[in-house]
């Protein structure tokens, strides 16, 4: 990641409020734990069903989540863009992801793998506790 993308992530962090209780060394921590991952148009970031294994914010572009329907096809559940974030409730969880996450457009995301996402649990508790409030306000828990 360069300086830009350090600077964005702060201030998204920042302007969202996600981790109000996270001092500025922990975010730092966050942020130095993430990648930049491109995706094409059309592709398909997590499927559903499969082992959660990323967290990931949307930098730019689209993602949209649908889900299987029995016999129906795929319902479209959400349409994500710059800012949104997924796949912290797979990783906190330990379960299989909910959804297909699929770029609508050419998309670019800050993700962090399972074992770095669980590494700062440990390591930052107030990130855990952030992060379980997030998906209790998603799931309405």
């Amino acid at each position: 990641m360069n300086s830009n993308d350090i600077d964005w992530l702060k201030s998204m962090f920042e302007e969202k409020g996600l981790f109000p209780t996270m001092s500025p060394a922990e975010i730092g921590s966050l942020i130095d734990h993430m990648d930049r991952m491109n995706f094409a148009a059309g592709d398909t970031l997590v499927q559903e069903g499969d082992p959660g294994d990323w967290f990931f914010i949307v930098h730019k572009g689209k993602v949209k989540a649908t889900r299987k329907k029995w016999l129906m096809g795929n319902k479209e559940i959400a349409t994500l863009g710059p800012k949104d974030f997924f796949g912290e409730l797979a990783l906190l969880s330990e379960t299989t992801r909910s959804a297909t996450l699929t770029a609508v457009e050419d998309t670019v995301c800050f993700a962090m793998y399972k074992s770095q996402f669980n590494e700062l649990v440990v390591k930052c508790p107030n990130f855990k506790d952030e992060m379980e409030r997030l998906v209790a306000q998603r799931t309405g828990e």
